[in-house]
């Protein structure tokens, strides 16, 4: 489920496996060398392990074991089993953070930022399950100091959509009663895409996106809004109550006109 954060350093966050390195001694990698390689098996088999057996039932001998490396030779990349699974959740928001704000470069119109927002949010919750799940689901194992500081990472997220919300709001193209709760909900809707999707499914991953962007923009549509302010209000309440006794009249009106015909 979605909370919200505080906000938090993700060059911070995306560090601690190097620094980690340098404070065992070991020398600090470059790009495309066997480490990143090694780094990248540790990641992809971590990843399915933990989507496998969740953090408290999986080990670091089983991740050595499954990545074809001696045990002592992780420690290369992190300090202990929860350092590692902070290293993994950080990696896997980073990461779909970097996609996010590619979707999101040069595009001004709130509508525009929002449909791509919604398309790689959904995009990446199907494709990319496991890491979806993971990030999700197991970061409640992190004792709460590295638990608190990965959910404020989170609230990158929702500063980005709370951003276009509140931009198409300002511009007049969006309209809601409350844009934090709005945020959160649609958060919520989308990253709960992971939980249930099943690829080969009724549904492909195109109709998903289709889906999504058009109930999210009927969701936040102004005109929707004012229709609903209108039936929210005292004098909408009283409209709403004279139509309902209108059509129970006119119903109880033809059920008398079909019962006297049956009677002739």
């Amino acid at each position: 489920m979605w909370r919200s954060g505080r906000t938090f350093d993700i060059v911070g966050c995306a560090s601690r496996a190097i620094s980690n390195e340098i404070s065992n001694g070991a020398k600090m990698r470059t790009v495309g060398s066997s480490r990143d390689k090694t780094w990248a098996i540790i990641r992809k088999t971590g990843i399915t392990l933990l989507f496998k057996h969740g953090f408290h039932g999986m080990n670091l001998r089983l991740l050595a074991s499954e990545s074809g490396l001696q045990a002592g030779s992780l420690y290369n990349y992190f300090k202990n089993k929860d350092d590692f699974l902070a290293v993994i959740v950080c990696d896997i928001m980073k990461e779909l953070l970097g996609e996010i704000s590619a979707a999101l470069e040069g595009l001004e119109d709130p509508v525009e930022r929002l449909k791509e927002f919604i398309m790689v949010m959904v995009v990446w919750h199907t494709k990319r399950k496991k890491e979806a799940v993971v990030s999700q689901a197991e970061i409640r194992s992190l004792r709460k100091e590295r638990y608190e500081e990965l959910v404020g990472l989170r609230k990158e997220f929702e500063t980005i959509l709370g951003g276009i919300v509140n931009d198409g709001v300002a511009k007049g193209v969006f309209a809601t009663r409350d844009n934090s709760l709005i945020v959160i909900a649609l958060l919520n809707m989308l990253v709960g895409i992971a939980g249930w999707y099943k690829r080969g499914g009724r549904l492909s991953v195109e109709v998903l996106v289709a889906e999504y962007t058009e109930l999210i923009l009927k969701i936040l549509d102004r005109r929707m809004e004012a229709r609903r302010r209108e039936a929210s209000s005292p004098a909408g309440a009283a409209v709403s109550i004279l139509k309902a006794a209108k059509a129970a009249a006119d119903g109880n009106g033809k059920r008398r006109i079909v019962a006297q015909t049956a009677g002739q």
